[in-house]
């Protein structure tokens, strides 16, 4: 009987390392399908809006060192053309979330201004976009900010806030760095400044 219950200890024991072995193997398989799906995202390249809409793609970059920002904005039409934008640099700010929404209230102000409606805002800021579409009240200085947000846009019938990956909003992203960089102010439409149209032509056209 003791050899007999020697046996199935080892049995038992033998089961349970081929379920642990198994258990690791399908961990493993999981973890690299997760990772090779990850990788196998798509790039999405910037796109037009429908014709008779212009589209503001709008970026904010922060300097943690300095609590500075930059913010971008660049218009296109429906063919791609860039017909208008904005850049300009920020200071006191604390937060990147903080420089975003200073990037999309500058859009709005932008799209009020010359009156660009209907018009799509495009931005990689996720948060941003939930938090313009939440009724939820905010108090703090980024709140206040994303009210202003909603004052403008309504303002401007049929527009609205999406979310996009970083390759579809690059040009905003690299106004945004030169404005950070160089403290350049600018806001224009039609044609683009001679100060900053080389930059635009190589950085900006995608």
């Amino acid at each position: 009987m003791r050899d007999v219950s020697s046996v199935m200890r080892k049995r038992r024991r033998l089961n349970m390392l081929v379920e642990i072995a198994l258990l690791s193997k399908r961990l493993y398989v999981y973890a690299r399908a997760l990772k090779c799906r990850k990788a196998a995202r798509e790039a999405r390249p910037w796109s037009p809006p429908p014709i008779g809409w212009v589209k503001a793609n709008l970026d904010g970059a922060f300097d943690q060192h300095t609590n500075c920002g930059g913010l971008g904005v660049i218009i296109r039409d429906s063919s791609g053309l860039i017909t208008g934008g904005c850049c300009r640099k920020v200071s006191h700010v604390t937060t990147p979330a903080m420089v975003e929404s200073l990037a999309a209230r500058l859009a709005c102000q932008f799209a009020v201004s010359h009156s660009l409606a209907p018009i799509i805002f495009e931005t990689d800021c996720q948060k941003l976009v939930k938090d313009i579409m939440s009724d939820e009240e905010d108090a703090s200085g980024y709140g206040r900010i994303v009210e202003d947000i909603s004052f403008f846009q309504a303002s401007l019938p049929s527009s609205y806030f999406t979310h996009v990956f970083r390759e579809s909003n690059s040009a905003a992203h690299m106004l945004a760095k030169l404005a950070l960089n160089s403290s350049i102010d600018l806001a224009w439409r039609g044609q683009i400044p001679s100060s900053i149209s080389n930059y635009v032509a190589n950085h900006c056209m995608n």
